[in-house]
């Protein structure tokens, strides 16, 4: 075969390839003028985000995509092609906010105009991680905190004193993750709890409540060393199940649990500190802890304050 029957072989082929490209192209990029509008979140679960939206002229299907919100990705995907008007996206992750996308394609495969949603969300079932933080005794204030929910359009917050009366119901926004409340009693517990919920479709949608239990630390009052033991006295904190008395010579480690007492004490007397007596030419450090079982579970002081003997 000569050069010149080669070269004009390879322009064929070359030829050949491009008009397929081209008509490929124009198969996929193919476009109608329908549209779909009047697209909302009308339900959600845990795991599950429904949308519903207007017919769009001409459409023969409904091309549905996803994208999580917090996600580095701003690639959509497929998660369904349906007829109707209506989808349910199963799936999903609980709490978390979405980008939802409607496409419609007429009979002849042609894309029309989409519509999309950027603030879709799916319901917590619950606040995580909720905790009382710091108990500021000078102040008389509590600070509890939580892991942030994306999805949350805001939270509810209810605080009981030891009696079990409501003192403070509070609602906060959906970005807050910590709570402080004022004029607490440096001689009780506190109950504290916290739900979240999430605008869906006009309706706030609620979920458990969490709760945690804030525990004053004792303050002392006395403690010296007489007879080589050491006696410590404190105020009473109504309410709380014990108190834990701990002690170290060195004052910001070294703590060990060196007595525990019940709820009615105020008082304890303790002979030795790391199996030897007291000695009063040495300097201990001491704190009391105060604490509340409930169920299974058993909340402590937070701060430590501590008195120190030289």
């Amino acid at each position: 075969m000569t050069k010149k029957k080669i070269f004009k072989t390879l322009l064929v082929a070359v030829l050949l390839v491009c008009i397929g490209l081209l008509a490929d192209t124009n198969r996929v990029h193919a476009y109608y003028w329908g549209s779909v509008s009047n697209l909302k979140q009308t339900g959600a679960t845990t795991k599950s985000i429904t949308v519903k939206w207007s017919a769009a002229s001409g459409a023969a299907k409904y091309r549905v995509e996803i994208n999580e919100r917090s996600s580095n990705s701003t690639a959509y995907r497929v998660v369904g092609t349906v007829t109707g008007t209506s989808h349910t996206i199963k799936g999903l992750k609980q709490g978390k906010e979405y980008y939802v996308r409607v496409t419609p394609f007429s009979a002849q495969n042609e894309e029309g105009w989409s519509q999309n949603i950027y603030d879709a969300v799916t319901l917590p079932d619950r606040v995580r991680k909720f905790k009382h933080d710091y108990w500021w005794t000078a102040s008389r204030a509590i600070d509890v905190n939580w892991d942030r929910i994306d999805s949350a359009s805001g939270y509810q917050i209810e605080v009981y004193n030891n009696k079990g009366k409501r003192i403070k119901r509070d609602t906060l926004t959906g970005f807050a993750s910590s709570y402080s409340y004022r004029k607490v009693s440096n001689s009780q517990f506190y109950r504290v709890r916290l739900r979240a919920f999430t605008k869906v479709n006009g309706k706030n949608r609620f979920t458990k409540w969490v709760t945690t239990y804030c525990v004053p630390q004792p303050q002392i009052k006395s403690a010296s060393i007489s007879s080589s033991k050491l006696n410590v006295r404190w105020n009473k904190i109504s309410g709380v199940t014990g108190y834990d008395i701990y002690v170290s010579t060195k004052r910001s480690s070294g703590y060990k649990r060196v007595a525990s007492v019940g709820k009615n004490a105020t008082r304890a007397t303790v002979s030795q500190f790391n199996k030897k007596k007291f000695d009063r030419k040495k300097t201990y450090y001491v704190y009391v802890e105060a604490k509340k079982k409930v169920g299974k579970t058993t909340y402590k002081s937070i701060s430590r304050t501590t008195w120190w003997l030289f």
